[in-house]
Parts: C-alpha cells; sequence; structure tokens
C-alpha cells in the first residue's frame, strides 16, 4: 500500500509538472500573441486575456498542490519545535488531518458549484464556466495525495527513529 502511494503520488508529481510547465508556455505565448496582434497589427484578440487569466488560475492550483508534495507551504513552527517530539508527532498528525477533512470539502462542494455554473458561458471565449471549475476537483485528488503520502512517510519515519 504505502509503496503504491508513493509510486501514485510520483506520478501525480510528475503530472503536474509536466502540465504546469506546459501552462505557463501557453501563457507566455498568448500573451505574446495578444501584445504582437494589439500594438503590431492593431487587432487584439478578444479571447487570449480570458484563456490567460483561467490558464493562470489553473497553474496557481497545480503550483499548491506541487508545494504541497514539497512541504513548501508558509508555516509558523516556532511554538511547535519548542514541544517534545512525541507532541510533535501528534500535532502533524492533527495538522494533516485538518487538511484532508479542508480537501474534502473542496472535493465534495466543487461538484455542486460544477452544476450550478453550467449554464454560465465565458464571455468572450463562450466555454461553459462549470467545466473551468473541475480545476478545484482534480486540485483536491492530487493535494489529498501529497498529504496522505507525507503523513505515510511521516508515521514511518517516527517510528523507524
Amino acid at each position: 500500500m504505502k509503496k503504491t502511494l508513493i509510486r501514485l503520488n510520483e506520478l501525480v508529481y510528475k503530472t503536474e509538472l509536466f502540465i504546469g510547465v506546459t501552462i505557463l508556455l501557453a501563457i507566455v505565448f498568448l500573451v505574446f500573441m495578444q501584445v504582437f496582434n494589439r500594438f503590431i497589427l492593431k487587432q487584439p484578440l478578444s479571447w487570449s486575456e480570458e484563456l490567460a487569466r483561467y490558464l493562470f488560475i489553473i497553474l496557481v492550483f497545480i503550483g499548491i498542490s506541487v508545494a504541497t508534495k514539497a512541504r513548501a507551504h508558509f508555516g509558523i513552527d516556532f511554538f511547535l519545535a519548542k514541544l517534545n517530539p512525541s507532541i510533535q508527532k501528534l500535532v502533524g498528525i492533527g495538522t494533516s488531518a485538518a487538511i484532508l477533512v479542508f480537501l474534502w470539502v473542496i472535493f465534495s462542494k466543487s461538484f455542486i458549484l460544477i452544476n450550478s455554473a453550467m449554464a454560465q458561458k465565458s464571455p468572450a471565449m463562450g466555454i461553459t464556466v462549470g467545466n473551468l471549475y473541475y480545476t478545484f476537483t482534480i486540485f483536491a485528488v492530487f493535494c489529498s495525495i501529497h498529504v496522505l503520502t507525507n503523513l505515510i512517510e511521516d508515521l514511518f519515519k517516527e517510528n523507524a527513529q
């Protein structure tokens, strides 16, 4: 189970990196094309800014998930460092559990949001906004995999010492 979760975690991580780099390149290309069309050709693209904005939002969620895997999120551990190791372990487990509950709420409520936005179309591109909200669902799944893997690694690491 642990090895399977670690492999899945690495697969998700590599997928996130690939998608993130691809989206970043697409944003750079879209912004360049918009500037070129607006100032050189004097015919701005009506849809490029909206697409770049949506891609940037997706990129932010991918970045959050990648940072979760790398444990690179902002945290204040001043008080935690003063506790004994067994209490630190309990606080870490509690924190991971709270994050998993939060991700479950995002996951479950994202379907309500998706259904309520299915009739709404984006102004410039005319795509269904509800489909863009699947980003929340995918983000919650990817982050949950990272949090679970980090939690299991912490539990086994602490037990081995």
